[in-house]
């Protein structure tokens, strides 16, 4: 078997990796040795990208990347970082990437409620690590650490709450009391409790946990009847996930695709969360993102001189004249003293989206 095919072996490289990482986090803590510690974790970033790479973890190795990117603390901004707090909460972040990498390489464990009659904060999917006040998913791995009480992955300057606020060790809940309150108490019918499902960003997670409540309080519940919550997941979605996977697919030697998919992943995320202020706004950068795939400097361009079929050009056109004007008018319009928020169907651009994504699949193949 080939190691791109070998999960085992592919989890040996992810977990070796995060074990050398451990040695990022000494440095003096009055900031004396800033500069090399930067050096250090500059140079593990670039060590684990050329690992996942050799490993043909394309997919793991897209979302490093990002969040290597995307490092608030690197070499050369030492100046917003004086304390260190940069540095720890950026050295957190990356390896809670890399352990959610791992997570995904092993078998998880079953997130059907009745596999675990006992509904407890190490099962559910709002246990958090908090970080300079980022808060990030707890994942697999260490929830496996946290239930046979190892908590050496936790350093001193972290500390685990829930996401809902029931809870915090930095508020109201004693290190000592971390196991009690964590993995034994039962918590069914008295807080948030949400199965934990892998990799689900925490607003999108608290929006499904608050629509399958509805549901079970819903009357064609009480009468045995159910709404399929995985089917509304589904209908959630501004981009078709069949989509961003066709643009994942693209080798492209002109266009680095990586932030129109990022787009299209957020875009989905804000739409089912039901923030139609990002929603329009998302659309909008696509639009002004894209155009140099058609040869072409502006979208207006696009709409009006690009070559395409009579339909093709229809839909960019009521993108281009339609939905630049919502965008603007909610990026641009200054606050007064009575305001309307836009609804779903304002900012629903769905199918003229896709016909623009769906060219340029065509012209990229």
């Amino acid at each position: 078997m080939s190691l791109m095919d070998n999960k085992g072996l592919k989890s040996e490289i992810v977990e070796k990796l995060l074990l050398s990482s451990q040695t990022l986090n000494t440095y003096n803590s009055d900031g004396e040795g800033l500069w090399d510690a930067s050096d250090r974790l500059d140079k593990w970033v670039d060590q684990v990208s050329v690992a996942l790479d050799s490993a043909g973890m394309t997919a793991e190795l897209e979302s490093w990347k990002w969040a290597s990117e995307n490092r608030v603390f690197k070499p050369g901004n030492t100046f917003l970082d004086i304390d260190g707090t940069n540095y720890r909460s950026d050295l957190l972040a990356m390896r809670a990437i890399l352990t959610g990498i791992l997570a995904g390489l092993k078998p998880q464990k079953s997130t059907n409620m009745n596999d675990d009659l006992r509904q407890s904060c190490i099962t559910c999917h709002f246990l958090a690590i908090s970080s300079n006040f980022h808060k990030f998913e707890v994942a697999q791995p260490t929830r496996d650490q946290i239930q046979r009480q190892d908590y050496s992955n936790l350093t001193n300057w972290v500390s685990l709450e829930c996401y809902c606020g029931i809870w915090s060790e930095g508020h109201n809940l004693g290190i000592d009391r971390r196991h009690e309150i964590i993995v034994e108490t039962d918590r069914e019918g008295t807080c948030f409790f949400w199965q934990y499902r892998p990799g689900m960003l925490f607003p999108a997670a608290k929006e499904l946990q608050a629509r399958e409540a509805n549901v079970r309080a819903s009357p064609s519940a009480d009468k045995g009847g159910s709404v399929p919550v995985a089917a509304a997941v589904l209908a959630e979605n501004y981009v078709d996930p069949k989509r961003i996977s066709e643009l994942r697919t693209l080798a492209s030697a002109r266009y680095d695709l990586t932030k129109l998919i990022r787009l299209c992943e957020e875009l989905n995320q804000c739409y089912a969360a039901e923030c139609y202020l990002a929603t329009a706004m998302l659309v909008r950068a696509i639009q002004d993102h894209v155009p140099p795939i058609f040869e072409l400097s502006t979208f207006s361009e696009v709409s009006s001189n690009y070559g395409g079929a009579k339909s093709f050009k229809q839909s960019m056109r009521h993108l281009d004249n339609s939905l630049r004007y919502i965008a603007d008018h909610q990026l641009h319009v200054q606050i007064r003293s009575k305001e309307v928020l836009p609804m779903r169907t304002q900012v629903d651009f769905r199918a003229d989206l896709d016909m623009l994504l769906s060219e340029i699949v065509r012209l990229l193949k």
